[in-house]
């Protein structure tokens, strides 16, 4: 026994002197969390040899339940492995000490040994709730991201500093919306697009609707300028490729604006349009369209303190609207018709699939705040909320089993 133990002790010393072993077995051990088995098998000797082994140079071992464990645990814990599982990792001081084997008093002493701070309660409970983890900002990565951040901002959504997060929301009854701003937000991980139904009691019919959101890190939120004129004077001044300033100019197309489809002369005819009772907004917004993109803008008061933007969709315009990187469902499914048919005769057959396309729009729309409206009611307050994914495929089922298929894919 005294010979195989004298053979695999020098085995390991010729890989590690005295005290660079000791910092590998508390590493392996402590940090890595492995057992002696575990790390024989790390060193290829037995469990008994690595007990030998910390027994010579005093390494406490871990007991069995979270009871109390020798003192010297207390000093051989790291600084750097607490803050990381503490503040990195966000664990509490119970998942530590289960992690690590110990009671939870002997991480708190650990706390105190090392001279770390803890979270207060209201911290504690705002990490617990934030079970989502949420990537930082970062300028190489979410440069188009902020853009369209930012567009939708200046339109039809808002924002707001949540504790932990940086909030994205809009209220609506539109599938193709819902499917709309969970791809913006899919494209670049931000995280989980949720939607709540909610009950307008003073509100336009209908009165229930949904409320999408996303909440992305926090570090967003600076890259946010809520003021769409202020956001416009900075992109005037930046040198902005065409590909930028037409990524802005759709996203907010697509949540305050769309592709109207018109027959004049019995052509099919149409243009693009964003509207806003904003003016100024708009107007600097066309300034620079017009600027990058080399087309001519019109405005026009539409009522009620509304104003419209909008480009005449004809042959020498059609490449822009080819150009859209257009997204929303609906207004692709719009694209799709207009680049088929501006300036062709409407045709009986033609009318038909316009009208299908705007029977299927109002069909889902429907569905969706018939959907809105039983989860509001049958749901109690704090169990509505429903993830975006799942929304989307319940209005479809309830479409396919009652209309059958849609007259242009949707997602």
């Amino acid at each position: 026994m005294n010979t195989y133990w004298k053979e695999a002790k020098s085995k390991i010393l010729e890989q590690f002197n005295e005290d660079e072993l000791r910092q590998k077995l508390i590493k392996l051990y402590y940090e890595q969390y492995l057992c002696h088995r575990q790390i024989g098998e790390e060193f290829s000797v037995s469990r008994a040899t690595i007990q030998r082994l910390f027994k010579k140079p005093g390494i406490p071992s871990r007991n069995r339940g979270t009871g109390k464990v020798k003192a010297p645990f207390i000093k051989l814990v790291t600084k750097d492995l607490l803050t990381r599982l503490y503040y990195q990792y966000g664990l509490s001081q119970q998942r530590i000490a289960e992690i690590l084997g110990v009671s939870r008093r002997t991480v708190a002493k650990a706390f105190k040994f090392h001279g770390l701070t803890t979270r207060n309660r209201s911290e504690a409970t705002s990490i617990a709730k934030t079970k989502i983890p949420r990537r930082p900002y970062d300028a190489e990565v979410d440069g188009k991201s902020i853009v369209e951040i930012n567009a939708l901002t200046h339109t039809d959504f808002s924002a707001r500093k949540m504790r932990r997060t940086f909030r994205l929301f809009s209220s609506t009854t539109h599938l193709g919306q819902i499917i709309f701003f969970k791809k913006v937000i899919d494209n670049y991980q931000q995280g989980i697009t949720r939607c709540s139904p909610r009950f307008k009691k003073n509100g336009f019919p209908p009165p229930y609707q949904w409320d999408a959101y996303a909440d992305l890190h926090e570090t967003f939120e600076q890259q946010v300028v809520t003021n769409g004129v202020d956001y416009l004077d900075i992109l005037r001044n930046k040198e902005l490729d065409r590909e930028t300033i037409l990524l802005y100019f759709t996203r907010a197309v697509e949540c305050d604006g769309g592709i109207a489809i018109k027959e004049k002369h019995g052509k099919l005819m149409g243009e693009v349009f964003l509207e806003s009772k904003n003016i100024i907004y708009l107007k600097k917004l066309g300034e620079i369209v017009t600027k990058e993109l080399n087309i001519p803008i019109y405005y026009c008061s539409i009522g009620n303190d509304m104003y419209r933007l909008w480009i005449s969709l004809k042959q020498e315009t059609l490449d822009i609207l080819e150009e859209m990187p257009i997204i929303h469902p609906e207004k692709l499914w719009r694209k799709r018709l207009v680049l088929d048919y501006l300036g062709e005769h409407v045709t009986q057959e033609l009318s038909e699939k316009i009208e299908a396309l705007r029977t299927a729009i109002v069909n889902l729309r429907n569905i969706t705040v018939e959907i809105a409206k039983e989860r509001y009611e049958r749901m109690p307050k704090g169990k509505r909320a429903i993830g975006a994914d799942e929304l989307i495929k319940v209005v479809l089922e309830h479409y396919y089993r009652r209309f059958g298929e849609l007259p242009f894919p949707i997602c």
